[in-house]
């Protein structure tokens, strides 16, 4: 799978205990490459078992044209009390979406699918909730290997690099396992903790992390958000291009690179009130034993620094060092030069260390009458110059003279 056609993954799809799950499944093909053309698409059903075989609950055929979307409801295929993951496959590439909502409390969360194609084993939930203002956290994990079991470990770390609790899950092939963190094995987490985790499987495997507000003694009541967890770290790359007389032994010095996190949609409410459309940007840095440096930098909608990182129009980062496992939370009321009613962006460029950096972003609205939060992963975005064919380098660099590794890196600024 070129990551275009496959096999596509949602880790959680349920229809138990109030939830009730629409899938929506878009075909993105060119339509002159399909000729108008149905395509057929399978989704096939997966249970959880409690720790134990569940196996393939219900296959849904569909068919679907270029730029079209088909849909169906859980609960034309399932009982009562199912809840699983989703594996949809295609010949045609296509994107799903998982919106699960609970009418009673008036709760609404989606996450969208991943290429089943994943040899990752090692993955990162940059937020974890219990107990933190009536916030708590469910951790679902659908292993995506289709002959072995996958033992899985979801370890706990507090914003102060401290491990804090441990809980393990033994998942049958392409089976679906689930924690919550008020209830199941005993954690070690205390009440009011704010961290992160590290999961780790025998096999791949892919994730959703559930955060949700059931109770309290105020409006916000009924609060209910999700993200996908992330393999793709934020890292600081040190790279080197190679001269024209020995491309792979005599590299350049001091030609280093940052990777950046890109949040879109970054927000401040009213901070008097506390209310409005709010972000707090959740930063993990999964090294066990190196610390990290990030810059992190706000934009207006129209592309040009704030406050409190800006100086004289030119970006002036915060700057977040974090240790190894630590955590760290920016929280926009908490910005006080940052303007009340601000919505726009925030880069978040890793400029040193040896730790690598996952991160998320919470928008909460309590204005909203029912459910107004919504989780977003800062996007990894890397240097341009991984992605450049190294026969082109070559090839630049000896129709070149001596300053032709200066063409090189000319060529990597700006392709034109």
């Amino acid at each position: 799978d070129d990551g275009h056609n496959g096999t596509y993954v949602l880790p959680i799809a349920q229809n138990n205990n109030g939830w009730e799950t629409t899938i929506r499944i878009a075909h993105f093909g060119d339509y002159d490459d399909f000729n108008d053309s149905l395509v057929n698409v399978t989704a096939t059903l997966y249970g959880s078992a409690g720790q134990g075989v569940a196996g393939q609950s219900a296959v849904v055929n569909l068919q679907i044209r270029p730029g079209g979307i088909a849909s169906f409801d859980l609960s034309d295929h399932v009982g009562d009390d199912w809840v699983g993951s989703v594996f949809i496959t295609s010949s045609a590439p296509i994107g799903a979406v998982a919106e699960r909502s609970k009418s009673e409390e008036q709760m609404l969360v989606m996450n969208t699918s991943r290429p089943e194609n994943f040899e990752t084993e090692i993955q990162y939930a940059p937020l974890v909730f219990k107990e933190y203002n009536f916030w708590n956290t469910g951790i679902s994990v659908a292993n995506t290997d289709p002959d072995n079991w996958n033992s899985v470990t979801v370890t706990y770390y507090g914003p102060t690099m401290n491990q804090v609790g441990q809980d393990t899950l033994s998942i049958p092939p392409r089976g679906m396992e689930f924690v919550y963190t008020p209830g199941g094995q005993e954690l070690g987490l205390s009440e009011g903790f704010v961290g992160s985790a590290r999961i780790s499987g025998t096999a791949p495997f892919h994730a959703a992390v559930d955060q949700v507000k059931y109770f309290g003694n105020d409006p916000d009541v009924g609060q209910a958000m999700s993200y996908i967890v992330e393999d793709r770290l934020a890292r600081y790359w040190e790279f080197e291009f190679p001269r024209l007389d020995e491309f792979t032994s005599i590299v350049m010095e001091d030609f280093d690179f940052g990777d950046l996190m890109a949040l879109p949609l970054a927000q401040k409410g009213n901070p008097i009130t506390g209310e409005g459309d709010t972000s707090g940007i959740q930063l993990f840095n999964t090294s066990a034993t190196n610390s990290v440096q990030a810059e992190v930098t706000f934009y207006g909608a129209n592309g040009n620094p704030v406050a409190p990182t800006v100086d004289n129009n030119d970006k002036n980062p915060m700057i977040v060092t974090l240790g190894a496992n630590q955590s760290y939370t920016i929280y926009t009321h908490g910005l006080t030069e940052l303007s009340a009613g601000f919505s726009g962006s925030a880069l978040v460029e890793v400029a040193g260390g040896g730790g690598g950096i996952v991160g998320v972003s919470n928008n909460v609205n309590y204005d909203v009458s029912s459910d107004g939060a919504a989780a977003y992963n800062l996007v990894t975005t890397f240097p341009i110059w991984q992605f450049i064919n190294e026969l082109i380098i070559e090839q630049l660099c000896e129709v070149g003279e001596e300053g032709a590794v200066i063409e090189c890196i000319l060529f990597v600024d700006s392709p034109d």
